[in-house]
């Protein structure tokens, strides 16, 4: 064999050697957070890459612009000696998707499905509000009151209808009111740890603490709807002043800290803890004219 002939073969024998030792990447494991997310909102995909040192890994040079869903961003981590792909993105089509392909340098990723949900798929249009949802343990507490209270003389004025009115209006008073000494005690817990929380789990604690709050004092379900869906019922319930839009901008704020990294400092976190506190007190005025109203009305109407 001729030394040209005997190097194309030594040339070919160390191409496939390095084809044997050379894995391309490896995926470990896929993770969306929130696992169940709706139409609107921001969604953090993480993809968890094993690779040789080889491999060039890095984010992408350009994202895709599709009509369905937008992406924030995305970025590569290194984690040991894997990599950690973090992708940011919002889907604004319900049901089952596959998102277009990202270009990670040594790894593509591709055939990624997703399945956007939405509450609104076999509803109309928002029903009207609801009546005031009342808090658990409410009648039981006035039933053991009602007993203890009045016993002996007491127990011929209970059947009145005047001392009766007057229990019904002090329970429903403090129904009305426990949501928002609940949200003042869970403001004042998380002031006091603000220093020490990380600004994600900060900003998931406050926000749920919100969430409850306006769905226990208004009766919407506020905590498991998207911030779309939040919004038009914040419009029908506050359609006069801020308040509606007060309460969505914190809200699309503290998302963008909980799932697109977003950091806030411990300036901001003081801050929103006040303005909550201000906006808490505007809701609850809000309501009490509302539900006086709803009460001269019905004195009118008997």
């Amino acid at each position: 064999m001729t030394s040209a002939g005997l190097r194309a073969v030594l040339s070919l024998f160390l191409i496939c050697a390095a084809s044997f030792l050379y894995a391309a990447p490896q995926v470990v494991s896929v993770h969306l957070l929130p696992p169940e997310f709706y139409v609107g909102d921001t969604v953090e995909l993480r993809i968890i890459l094993r690779s040789d040192e080889a491999d060039t890994i890095r984010p992408p040079a350009v994202l895709p612009a599709v009509d369905w869903v937008f992406f924030h961003g995305a970025r590569v981590e290194q984690r040991g000696g894997n990599h950690e792909l973090r992708i940011f993105f919002s889907s604004f089509s319900p049901g089952t998707r596959t998102l277009p392909e990202l270009d990670f340098g040594s790894y593509v990723l591709s055939g990624m499905k997703i399945h956007t949900s939405s509450i609104l798929e076999n509803e109309g249009e928002l029903a009207d509000i609801r009546g005031q949802l009342y808090l658990p343990g409410t009648f039981t507490l006035l039933i053991i009151t009602t007993l203890v209270v009045l016993i002996g003389p007491l127990a011929l004025i209970a059947v009145s209808g005047i001392l009766r009115e007057r229990l019904r209006s002090a329970a429903i008073l403090l129904a009305r009111k426990r949501p928002y000494w609940r949200l003042r005690r869970d403001l004042k817990e998380l002031s006091s740890q603000a220093l020490m929380m990380p600004d994600r789990d900060f900003y998931y604690r406050l926000s749920d603490a919100v969430r409850s709050y306006i769905s226990r004092r208004t009766g919407w379900d506020c905590i498991t709807t998207t911030i779309h869906e939040i919004r038009s019922m914040m419009q029908s319930l506050f359609p006069k002043g801020d308040i509606a839009m007060r309460l969505i901008h914190f809200l699309e704020y503290a998302d963008m800290i909980k799932f697109a990294g977003v950091e806030a400092g411990s300036a901001r976190k003081g801050d929103d803890i006040l303005r909550l506190g201000e906006l808490a007190s505007a809701v609850e005025e809000e309501c009490r004219l509302r539900d006086r109203d709803k009460q001269e009305d019905a004195d009118v109407d008997i």
